[in-house]
């Protein structure tokens, strides 16, 4: 087997995290459950090529085998991990989505001791047009990770959301740096709504796109936020057309989150509950039928 990716080591963590999460009320005991504690786990991820040109082909390799030592907390039938493929250039930042919506099936899932899983794929991946040569860092960015249907991602941490597959260099045929091309859209007139949510709650984000070529084109526009794809939209639009577009982000963890859409950027802040509103829900939770009688007694009897 060639040297070993943490890529196949994140899908096993992912589905332990959320297993643990499921089975004990302290979702803090989730994270301390080690994937080599319950699996024999061999494998590598690695790509085609340490180079490529234009549009040419390279792929990403996915081999391994993995083997349960010990039964897990509960049963799992299945398990399903979709990541996205980026590469991040090394020298501006720049990130070019190279595969938006890649899925790792796990069936049936090894969960009982002695119980095991081969797997071998092969992704094909290309540059977009327009690229910036140079050397590219590969990342694989976690979108959804689910457990029999039950979707756990906002269950994850988002340290363990985003991992390396290798590096790339990316040139042109003649070794020069690609002419930018001319804009035909523009993004304008971003708004972040509300700026403050607490954990868990929707930031609504927008942004208008304008065509402002001549003919009907379309346009990708892709959302990041703290410098991770988050989301990706593509538009059709007439000449002078506009569309307002529109996404809806909640995040399990405290901090300030930092948007780009295309040029525009913004930040929004995820805050706790405040110990005063969560006792509130609490003592509301406890004695809701008091709360009843003494509205059934004041509406009615006095």
């Amino acid at each position: 087997m060639k040297p070993k990716s943490q890529a196949w080591r994140l899908v096993i963590a992912l589905i332990l995290v959320a297993c643990q999460v499921l089975a004990t009320p302290s979702s803090a005991a989730a994270f301390t459950m080690d994937p080599y504690d319950y699996f024999d786990i061999d494998y590598c991820v690695s790509l085609s090529d340490s180079e490529v040109q234009d549009d040419e082909v390279f792929y990403l390799l996915f081999e391994g085998y993995v083997k349960c030592i010990k039964d897990l907390p509960f049963g799992i039938d299945r398990a399903d991990v979709t990541i996205s493929i980026i590469a991040q250039h090394r020298e501006t930042g720049a990130r070019e989505i190279l595969n938006i919506a890649y899925s790792v099936t796990i069936i049936p899932f090894p969960d009982w001791e002695g119980e095991s899983y081969e797997f071998e794929e092969c992704l094909n991946l290309v540059f977009p047009d327009e690229s910036q040569p140079g050397e590219y860092n590969v990342i694989g960015q976690l979108i959804q990770a689910k457990v029999d249907g039950w979707d756990i991602t906002g269950l994850i941490a988002e340290c363990y959301k985003c991992f390396s597959l290798g590096t790339i260099a990316y040139v042109t045929s003649a070794g020069e740096t690609m002419p930018p091309a001319t804009p035909s859209f523009t993004i304008s007139n971003m708004s972040i709504n509300p700026g403050q949510v607490e954990v868990g709650e929707t930031v609504t984000i927008s942004v208008e796109v304008r065509n402002v070529g001549g003919t009907e084109d379309s346009y990708t526009l892709n959302l990041m936020v703290n410098g991770l794809f988050q989301d990706s939209r593509q538009i059709i639009l007439a000449p002078q057309e506009s569309k307002i577009v529109i996404y809806k982000v909640s995040k399990s963890e405290e901090g300030s989150y930092e948007v780009i859409l295309d040029g525009q950027s913004g930040v929004f802040t995820v805050v706790s509950v405040s110990p005063s509103a969560s006792a509130l829900l609490s003592w509301l939770s406890r004695h809701w039928l008091l709360i009843a009688i003494v509205i059934f007694f004041l509406t009615f009897i006095l």
